[in-house]
């Protein structure tokens, strides 16, 4: 058992438990902390969620997007290389969770987007309000959710709650015909999020990224095709949603 351990631990040799390093993965520099599970995967796999950016990266250019909302940002893997796209001229974070907000500040930082990217510290709701949440203390910052959408009954040892700010999308701009792009990871609470954008997905021309369950996807995909989005792809637990009724390039969903 000890040697297993051991064997564990040698692709994060030089790294110690809670404590950053900066890596340099593809091009972009990263704040890292190999007790992270996302962390991990940038330290060993030289990524994380390749096929997932790379799909979103094509859909951008394809539907020529100016735009990025990344709501629910984490330490901003999506954020940084987004904001690399060259028809991307403007990027906002949502993210309510401090020690996530420091790492992805620091990741700004360190690429030099500081100056071109809005970090909000709140969550997106179809409403303005205070809620409970839940702030994952283990290994998956990325777990970190809205109590409301625990319905799995997570390990509350791993979890401290705090109260957070939501605010709607729809309350904090009046973009009308505007090309966008917005990822969504809000561990179930996608649904009250979409609603908030209602009116920015009727007035405007969106390509969404949506990390939605089994149990979330159906009425996800129903709001959405009421408002004229389609989905055209899914990788994983990420699907794709568009207004366009002509393939995307990153290919057909069940091609």
């Amino acid at each position: 058992m000890k040697l297993w351990n051991k064997l564990k631990r040698l692709p994060y040799r030089g790294f110690k438990r809670d404590r950053f390093r900066v890596i340099t993965r593809e091009g972009i520099n990263y704040l890292v902390n190999y007790k992270n599970s996302i962390d991990r995967k940038l330290i060993v796999d030289g990524g994380y969620e390749k096929e997932q950016l790379a799909c979103f990266s094509s859909l951008i250019k394809e539907h020529a997007c100016t735009k990025f909302y990344d709501v629910g940002a984490n330490i901003g893997l999506y954020t940084v290389n987004i904001a690399r796209l060259p028809s991307i001229k403007e990027v906002v974070a949502f993210e309510p969770t401090p020690a996530n907000i420091c790492q992805l500040k620091a990741n700004l930082l360190l690429n030099h987007l500081h100056n071109e990217v809005e970090v909000l510290p709140f969550g997106l709701s179809d409403r303005e309000d205070t809620v409970e949440f839940l702030e994952n203390t283990g290994n998956s910052t990325g777990r970190s959710r809205i109590k409301a959408t625990n319905k799995n009954e997570l390990d509350s040892q791993k979890f401290i709650e705090k109260i957070i700010q939501v605010r709607p999308l729809d309350s904090l701009t009046n973009e009308r015909g505007v090309r966008l792009a917005i990822k969504i990871d809000v561990e179930g609470h996608e649904e009250q999020a979409l609603k908030g954008m209602s009116r920015l997905l009727e007035d405007n021309h969106c390509v969404l990224q949506i990390e939605s369950y089994d149990q979330n996807s159906t009425v996800i995909e129903e709001l959405l095709s009421n408002k004229g989005y389609r989905l055209i792809r899914e990788i994983g637990v990420d699907r794709y949603y568009s207004p366009l009724v002509s393939p995307a390039p990153c290919e057909e969903k069940g091609a």
